[in-house]
């Protein structure tokens, strides 16, 4: 979806749509993604554009105490046809041109308010200013980290 999103901008830029120059941000609509209303720790979104894989806790069986946890590292994800599709968009210079990604992912229960999500590319030409967002909650890279605030 990111990939046929962003294969199109050359098609905008074509047609004048897009100049160079102008920041471009990809919509996604969680609508379809199962349970993304309530999503994960990492919103859905990030984790189609950095690798990062579902949390992990390994134990020791023996001692039972636990030995290593955290975010697992996840550079495709496996689709039920077989396919793979790259979880790394925005680690790669190919993506650039896109600004960042905007996802809503709508809550069932509170739907006068659904929640914005918006990722900044950390690769990008023309990246979207902090803040740009005015409600909702913005993620971004800082160093190796994924950092994010709630806006107002």
């Amino acid at each position: 979806m990111i990939k046929d999103k962003h294969d199109k901008l050359a098609q905008y830029r074509k047609d004048g749509v897009v100049k160079d120059g102008e920041r471009f941000i990809i919509a996604i609509y969680g609508r379809g993604i199962p349970a993304a209303a309530w999503g994960d720790d990492i919103p859905y979104a990030a984790q189609a554009v950095f690798p990062i894989g579902p949390y992990t806790v390994t134990i020791d069986m023996e001692s039972q105490e636990v030995v290593d946890q955290g975010y697992s590292h996840r550079p495709v994800i496996e689709k039920k046809s077989g396919s793979s599709v790259p979880t790394t968009s925005f680690l790669e210079s190919e993506f650039s041109d896109v600004s960042a990604i905007v996802s809503g992912n709508p809550d069932p229960i509170e739907m006068s308010n659904p929640p914005l999500i918006l990722i900044h590319n950390p690769k990008a030409e023309n990246p979207m200013l902090m803040g740009w967002l005015k409600r909702g909650i913005e993620y971004w890279v800082e160093g190796n980290k994924l950092r994010h605030r709630n806006l107002s």
